[in-house]
């Protein structure tokens, strides 16, 4: 079973708190600045994915 499926069996027993997400997203804000575009946009793209589930 890939990683994606799993979490979606499981996302109602897993959660994030919302320090850890406004850490994450301060996280990807920086590599933005740094011009990491790539980089930030593929974070940006699996903390989508892992809200949504």
């Amino acid at each position: 079973m890939n990683v994606i499926a799993w979490l979606d069996a499981q996302s109602m027993l897993l959660f994030l708190s919302a320090v850890t997400i406004a850490e994450i997203e301060d996280g990807i804000a920086k590599l933005r600045r740094e011009g990491a575009t790539r980089r930030s946009n593929d974070l940006a793209a699996w903390l989508e994915t892992v809200l949504h589930l």
